[in-house]
């Protein structure tokens, strides 16, 4: 016999659930009431907004403030995986065929930008170089590199630049560290 989407003993758990949730609600607006966050209650009335000098006004609303250019940025660090657009697992080594991603975390505000992030081999050699445009909106920025068999064992370097002027920079190993065999 098919079974029934109720059963009885369900029913009084949903009718005990309910009126736990229910008196939770009313002992929540019975705490405010009291602690009157407000100030609806207070014999001088409620609480006033007071005005603040114009001069400070303007200056906290003025767009031209200037931000240092590394004070936009949070974070760079590199990794090869990717939870929810965060880099979950950063890294200094990687095996060949893996996919490096060179993550940036921006501050906000910021303004559009173009980044450019490059990678150098051990002498400094110019490997690959990734760009893009950070709109305000952004808060992240990734740059993936391809670590394929083209490349050589050793250590790498990925570094950021914005405007021209480097911001940071990530160094991590290629390849694998072969100890030596004894025969």
């Amino acid at each position: 016999t098919p079974r029934a989407a109720f059963s009885l003993p369900d029913v009084p758990r949903a009718l005990a659930f309910g009126g736990v949730a229910l008196a939770a609600v009313l002992v929540g607006i019975q705490i405010e009431h009291h602690l009157d966050p407000y100030g609806l209650r207070r014999p001088e009335g409620p609480h006033e907004l007071t005005a603040i000098p114009r001069e400070e006004m303007h200056a906290m609303l003025d767009d031209k403030v200037l931000i240092r250019e590394k004070d936009k940025f949070f974070a760079f660090d590199v990794g090869s995986t990717r939870l929810a657009g965060a880099l979950v697992n950063r890294r200094d080594r990687f095996e060949f065929g893996e996919k490096a991603i060179a993550q940036c975390v921006l501050n906000d505000p910021h303004d559009d930008m173009w980044l450019e992030c490059t990678l150098f081999d051990e002498q400094r050699r110019i490997v690959d170089v990734k760009t893009t445009c950070a709109m305000r909106e952004l808060l992240r920025v990734d740059f993936e590199f391809d670590l394929d068999e083209q490349l050589l064992p050793g250590e790498y370097s990925v570094v950021l630049k914005s405007r021209g002027n480097e911001i940071a920079k990530r160094s991590f190993r290629v390849g694998a560290l072969r100890a030596p065999v004894a025969n």
